[in-house]
């Protein structure tokens, strides 16, 4: 027997500073997908398909990608994707929320992480966020795939 899938839309926004030092805007937004709700309990892993702005870097660009959901027992969740700047460069976003108990709230919603080169060189670091009020539509998002 298969059990369904599932999927939601997620929206993060916040900056990302470069190695000159300059903060810049920065915000994605995706679908996270599991083909098989028996096969993320496996894994704890969804596929990620969206777009990214990286103000300087890239400009509404398509991102693919996986993230790593396991707040409960590894007390994470973790985004990588990659992406194709305005300068035709690929380009990988690494971000790891941290769950703890103690500070759920700020730890649900804070996404740091890296931009790195294809050849993983460090271009710049990342603060996003998720906000409240984005609350309501990303819990309306989730839907169950019943037919695949």
């Amino acid at each position: 027997m298969r059990l369904p899938g599932f999927h939601f839309h997620e929206d993060m926004a916040g900056t990302w500073t470069g190695e000159d030092g300059v903060e810049r805007p920065m915000r994605f937004t995706a679908e996270a997908r599991a083909s098989s709700t028996l096969q993320y309990l496996r894994d704890r892993k969804v596929k990620l398909h969206g777009d990214v702005t990286v103000d300087g870097l890239a400009s509404a660009k398509a991102l693919a990608g996986e993230m790593t959901m396991d707040p409960i027992l590894g007390r994470l969740i973790r985004y990588e994707f990659a992406f194709v700047g305005d300068d035709g460069q690929r380009y990988r976003f690494i971000g790891q929320k941290d769950i703890t108990p103690r500070d759920i709230y700020a730890s649900m919603t804070t996404l740091p992480g890296q931009l790195l080169a294809l050849d993983g060189k460090r271009i710049g670091t990342v603060q996003l966020k998720f906000e409240r009020r984005d609350l309501p539509r990303f819990l309306a998002s989730w839907r169950l795939d019943l037919f695949g």
